[in-house]
């Protein structure tokens, strides 16, 4: 019988590679067999993003949600720097050239360009499989104009997740508390929650995001606030 599975649903720019990295690999060996589906042996094995929740609701779902204006900001600084790995080219930055000069302008007029996408980015995602489901659309058109999500689902979905850390939590001072919760939840016994070592992780333009970000008027950031309601409800909730 397959142990209980740990299952890490990663949204772009959410923290996910910290927590994968620097939590879920420190989890230990007595953790292993209930992470099969969340990591390998040396990096992330897997997005779960895309396989419906649903098939999980017998395991235990974690998650991250950030600061929806920090995230989209974040996006755009990783997509124009091409900080960006091969298997994670967003399909739709084959128009950035024309902004890759990181400034405040050129974020909000790709902001302007790409709000369908860009708009409640993380509630869409956890929605996508459902969406898929019941429509049989494809990622792109999911997240874009092609369907028109309804905020009770969002929502539904997202309340699916067993765990949820916000980035801000994605700190040394409290990897600690989130590696108790995960120990405690799968009822390791104390003599066995050894920590491993945690794994690399690449620099996804960190600072280039922060300083931007700091750049932004209130009005930009109000404005990125608005086109992002719902994942600003669940993100303050």
């Amino acid at each position: 019988m397959t142990p209980r599975q740990l299952h890490h649903f990663h949204v772009h720019k959410t923290g996910g590679v910290w927590f994968l990295t620097n939590v879920l690999a420190e989890l230990g060996d007595a953790m292993r067999p209930h992470l099969n589906h969340a990591l390998n042996s040396s990096y992330v094995a897997e997005e779960n993003i895309l396989i419906p929740m649903d098939l999980y609701k017998n395991d235990y779902i974690v998650s991250s949600f950030r600061d929806p204006v920090k995230r989209t900001v974040s996006h755009f600084a990783w997509l124009a720097t091409g900080d960006v790995p091969v298997f994670y080219k967003d399909p739709f930055n084959k128009d950035l050239g024309s902004f890759t000069d990181i400034t405040a302008s050129n974020l909000m007029e790709w902001v302007e360009i790409r709000k369908d996408y860009i708009s409640n980015y993380q509630s869409k995602m956890f929605l996508y499989p459902l969406v898929h489901q019941r429509h049989g659309l494809g990622y792109a058109d999911a997240l874009f104009n092609d369907f028109i999500p309804s905020r009770d689902d969002m929502i539904n979905q997202v309340n699916k997740v067993d765990f949820f850390y916000k980035t801000i939590q994605g700190t040394e001072s409290n990897k600690e508390q989130m590696k108790t919760i995960i120990w405690d939840e799968f009822q390791i016994p104390p003599e066995k929650r050894i920590s491993a070592p945690s794994l690399n992780s690449w620099d996804h333009a960190h600072q280039v995001s922060a300083d931007l970000y700091n750049n932004l008027s209130e009005s930009d950031k109000n404005k990125i606030a608005e086109i992002n309601a719902i994942d600003m409800e669940i993100y303050e909730t």
